[in-house]
């Protein structure tokens, strides 16, 4: 049997797993990434048609380890958000207080991916073991051994990145929280003839939230953007299975407004709709990041964006340990994240999961309670600025 050492085990090789072995290396610490699928076979990269809403705080992040200006290449600016209850007259503008800064960007996952990997690969700090199925892990209280077919890996720490359903974490019956929401969501990238002007759309039906994000324009004719429609599952179901030409019909009728003429369809994706939260982020020599720890649901899109917090964090204990001289894998590092990401993760969980409820109430009460929300939030600067702030997710970064 083939044995390895290494500071760190990732496994997971989605976005924040690609982002924390990259980190990482970067420190000069050793990593082995381990991913259950064959990358070659699956075009994995390419095969992810979602895109990503990245906060500002999220961008500085990714400053740091000097990888966002290629990233940028690929990213599209958002200026301002428009927010609609119903109708386009019941709405919240949303513009940032700040100069020089904007809202956030939207990218293309396949984009990061493939900036990612092509790093990854070329990185002798970095194992990136695909196609790979763990046969056992061991914990003992000087580290973490892992068993793959005809290999073991030692590590201090060893590091969840592997989604919501997440083989870590059933692995070690860590206990979760689940709430199952009777939705799914479509995404939608699309050609279209008016220019979105680098604004960003969320419509609140009663039936669920229809967002639409700018995209970076591909066609010298057309402008492109990224539509999620959460509707109950039976319908989205429906959508995913008629012809173009009639689901651009029903876009058009949804978005003529704000796109104009809808053109034609790039590409589109299902998922189902879900939220999750483990009840702790961290074991003996484990913690859970990303989607692995919580997992929320995307009416405010800031899913992504708190996994990056996870990471910052994870990052900047990581590197306190190793200034003190302790162990990577110790409670320090362990209880530290849990205590620093449980907190702020759980308030997200909790204020997506209420939002949704009460953006779906039709009811006389609701409605005028929604009306009144949205007329106060439009005309105070400083309660608008503040949830600006939040959405942006400025904060003291590595």
């Amino acid at each position: 049997m083939i044995e390895k050492k290494s500071d760190f085990i990732i496994v997971g090789s989605g976005l924040i797993g690609l982002f924390i072995a990259y980190f990482l290396s970067k420190l000069d610490f050793t990593v082995v990434l381990i991913e259950k699928n064959k990358l070659s076979q699956s075009n994995y990269a390419l095969k992810d048609v979602r895109t990503t809403a990245i906060s500002e705080g999220s961008k500085q992040i990714l400053s740091k380890f000097g990888i966002w200006t290629e990233i940028n290449k690929q990213a599209e600016k958002i200026k301002s958000i428009k927010v609609f209850d119903r109708k386009y007259v019941n709405k919240i503008d949303f513009s940032n207080p700040r100069k020089n800064s904007v809202l956030g960007y939207i990218v293309q996952n396949k984009y990061i991916k493939k900036t990612l990997i092509k790093k990854i690969k070329k990185n002798k700090k970095i194992d990136f073991i695909h196609n790979a199925k763990i046969k056992d892990i061991s914990i003992s209280d000087s580290c973490v051994e892992l068993y793959l077919s005809g290999r073991k890996i030692k590590a201090s720490l060893l590091i969840a990145c592997d989604g919501k359903k997440s083989f870590i974490r059933e692995y070690f019956k860590m206990q979760l929280f689940q709430k199952k929401y009777k939705q799914k969501a479509i995404v939608v990238n699309l050609f279209h003839c008016v220019d979105h002007y680098n604004t960003a759309y969320e419509i609140f039906l009663n039936t669920g939230p229809l967002a639409c994000l700018p995209m970076k324009k591909i066609d010298k004719k057309y402008f492109s953007s990224s539509i999620v429609w959460s509707h109950k599952a039976d319908f989205i179901k429906t959508l995913d299975k008629i012809n173009e030409k009639f689901l651009i019909s029903i876009l058009n009728e949804k978005l003529n407004p704000i796109l104009g003429k809808i053109k034609s369809i790039i590409s589109k994706n299902t998922f189902p709709l879900s939220a999750q939260i483990n009840s702790n982020f961290s074991s003996k020599r484990i913690v859970y990041v990303g989607d692995s720890a919580h997992s929320i649901h995307p009416i405010a899109g800031q899913g992504w964006n708190l996994g990056m917090r996870d990471v910052d964090s994870l990052i900047n204990i990581i590197l306190k340990a190793n200034s003190l001289g302790l162990d990577y894998g110790s409670e320090f590092v362990t209880d530290n994240y849990n205590k620093q990401r449980y907190f702020d993760a759980y308030s997200l969980y909790q204020v997506t999961d209420k939002l949704n409820y009460i953006f779906g109430k039709d009811d006389f009460l609701s409605s005028k309670i929604r009306q009144l929300g949205f007329s106060l939030i439009d005309k105070n600067k400083k309660i608008n600025n503040k949830i600006v702030n939040y959405a942006m997710g400025i904060r003291n970064v590595l």
